[in-house]
């Protein structure tokens, strides 16, 4: 199978008291990507949230 390497940039602009961690976002977005992924041909390795 061959790899693709996908860069996606989300803004997330929330008040310090309603931050939501790294980790709880990169799930929401891997779930949100396996909904519509067709394991035959795609398979989502890892999904990494980091500060910027």
């Amino acid at each position: 199978m061959k790899k693709k390497k996908i860069i996606i940039v989300i803004s997330y602009d929330y008040e310090d008291k309603n931050t939501v961690s790294n980790d709880r976002i990169a799930d929401r977005v891997k779930n949100d990507l396996l909904k519509g992924s067709n394991p035959k041909h795609e398979k989502i390795e890892s999904v990494t949230v980091e500060d910027n």
